[in-house]
């Protein structure tokens, strides 16, 4: 393992037929086969390094050895394996395949329970005993020992692939309303008792779940603007006209969004000031999809395969170009950086 700009750089390619462990210098570490066309989800990481991916293909949840890429356990499934994967920091993989959402031991690959969903999406972990998941037309609070539900309430038939965003004290953020009711919704975790609502203008669409900094401020981007809201009140602290992509938000005070083209495609990376919401660079190149951004500052995006840029100047420190479609970077415990194709 070599050493880049002072952290570990390990680039894992998830590819429709294998997956690859690539370091920076391109060099293959190791490759896991398995027959057919198609692609994995994206992927999660345990805090020992596992790689845990499902494949839209064979139905099949994988957990891989982070070093070696020798597969720990796979799970056979009877659905579509939805890019859903999640880790909590007792060690329980959570994903949802077909119409359920399944709960199992991470190191083991035993199962520990499973439950019945309505088109379920996206599951996101909180500290309080309970996940929190999306389904079309549903968000729902599930006892994470047992699975069973505590509470649900409605959410808009066309948000289901939105996130919930958890606060520290447990407040659920997710965009949800229709009409003159459309805007970030902030709900009591414990009990989904709506808490405070942020309006959006006639005609605007939230874009991506909201992303939160160390203070509990909110930062949530629609198709028009882009809002710091306070995470307690849903008070604006800040409106700026930029339409931007999903966020992500260092540990100096900056946050990086990619501006959203009108065509649909790429924009530049912008870096923001996270208590001004005030413009500190524009890159020169257009990228797409969510950064990610390391404990050193590098941001990580993708362009025509993966860019680190430095989140100080928004310069370019290195590529590594790839032909076909990479999903948004994730970066595990250890400063590894991963994509799936």
């Amino acid at each position: 393992m070599s050493r880049v700009w002072g952290c570990y750089f390990l680039l894992y390619l998830v590819l429709g037929t294998s997956v690859l462990l690539k370091a920076d210098d391109s060099r293959e570490l190791w490759t896991f086969e398995r027959g057919g066309a198609g692609s994995f989800t994206s992927p999660a990481i345990g805090r020992d390094g596992t790689v845990y991916v499902g494949s839209q293909v064979n139905n099949k949840v994988y957990a891989l050895d982070g070093d070696t890429g020798t597969v720990k356990w796979e799970l056979d499934l009877d659905g579509w394996v939805w890019d859903s994967l999640s880790v909590s920091p007792d060690g329980t993989l959570y994903f949802i395949a077909g119409n359920k959402i399944y709960a199992y031991d991470a190191l083991s690959g035993a199962k520990k329970w499973e439950s019945d969903l309505n088109e379920g999406r996206q599951i996101s972990i909180g500290d309080n005993g309970l996940i929190y998941v999306t389904s079309r037309g549903k968000l729902q609070a599930l006892n994470s020992q047992t699975g069973s539900s505590q509470w649900e309430v409605s959410i808009h038939d066309d948000l289901p692939n939105q996130k919930p965003t958890i606060g520290l004290d447990n407040t659920i953020y997710i965009p949800n309303g229709e009409g003159s009711e459309m805007g970030l919704y902030a709900l009591d975790g414990s009990t989904g008792t709506i808490k405070w609502i942020f309006h959006l203008d006639e005609n605007d669409w939230p874009d991506k779940e909201p992303i939160l900094g160390k203070t509990g401020d909110v930062y949530f981007g629609t198709r028009k603007k882009f809002y710091i809201l306070d995470g307690n009140t849903g008070a604006k602290k800040v409106e700026a006209a930029n339409s931007f992509d999903s966020l992500a938000v260092d540990n100096k005070g900056s946050i990086f969004a990619n501006i959203i083209h009108p065509t649909g495609a790429g924009g530049k990376m912008h870096s923001i000031n996270a208590d001004t919401g005030s413009i500190q660079w524009v890159s020169d190149q257009t990228f797409n999809g969510s950064p990610a951004v390391a404990t050193d500052g590098t941001v990580y995006s993708i362009r025509s395969g993966l860019a680190a840029i430095d989140g100080n100047t928004g310069i370019i420190k290195w590529e590594f170009p790839y032909e076909y479609h990479m999903s948004s970077p994730i970066i595990g415990y250890d400063g590894k950086v991963y994509v799936s194709t």
